[in-house]
């Protein structure tokens, strides 16, 4: 049977704006029709190429070779990993070789190139070794400082220069009935890393300005 590839494309687009119609509901009827106006207009989402000859990404090490080398600690074998016993894509490597010489590192690849693993696997392998060294338990690890949601949520208009025409007012907790008791002060604290000698992490300020710059959200620093 043929396939038309303008047809399936189609079909991804419209496929695509039933999943954002039902994944994003604006209660507020002005912000609901500008929505389905905006995607009522728009033909497709994401323009070509409907073919890629883009070559894969780099590969490295596998991870059992990593273990051998008593990179990481054996356990990290028994996950069930996506890649099996594929070797790994480069940058999982070198996160993972980062991650056990306990040096920061970020990872910006594109989709599907298993940026999840990046973190994972540091992490884990982290884990299991401080069980060995006899440090078992619950770790935090959250930027410094604390805010309430309301100040986060007045943060991320500050940075990005919005001025709303109402002002954001706070809200209690009590005022929210939910059938789960929420804490009224649930700050996480870093002690165990600080004590294991685990860099400070940032002000939380300084993380969101961060992200929101390489989500492209700020003007790029020189």
């Amino acid at each position: 049977m043929s396939v038309s590839a303008p047809t399936a494309v189609r079909h991804v687009v419209e496929e695509y704006k039933r999943y954002l119609r039902t994944s994003f509901r604006f209660l507020d009827p002005h912000l609901r029709a500008q929505f389905e106006e905006h995607l009522q207009r728009m033909d497709v989402l994401v323009r070509g190429p409907y073919v890629t000859l883009a070559r894969e990404f780099e590969r490295g090490r596998r991870l059992r070779e990593l273990v051998d080398e008593g990179v990481l600690d054996p356990g990290v074998l028994r996950a069930a990993w996506p890649f099996g016993d594929e070797p790994l894509f480069q940058h999982q490597e070198r996160s993972a070789l980062a991650g056990a010489a306990g040096r920061p590192f970020l990872v910006t690849t594109g989709t599907g190139s298993g940026k999840t693993e990046c973190f994972l696997i540091p992490v884990l392998d982290h884990c299991l070794k401080a069980h060995e060294r006899g440090e078992p338990g619950v770790y935090h690890a959250t930027c410094e400082g604390s805010c309430t949601w309301h100040a986060f949520g007045v943060a991320v208009l500050e940075e990005c220069g919005i001025a709303p025409r109402v002002a954001p007012e706070p809200s209690r907790s009590r005022d929210f009935q939910t059938p789960v008791r929420r804490p009224g002060f649930s700050v996480l604290e870093n002690a165990r890393l600080k004590r294991m000698g685990i860099a400070a992490m940032p002000h939380w300020r300084d993380a969101l300005r961060r992200y929101l710059r390489l989500a492209g959200h700020l003007p790029k620093t020189s």
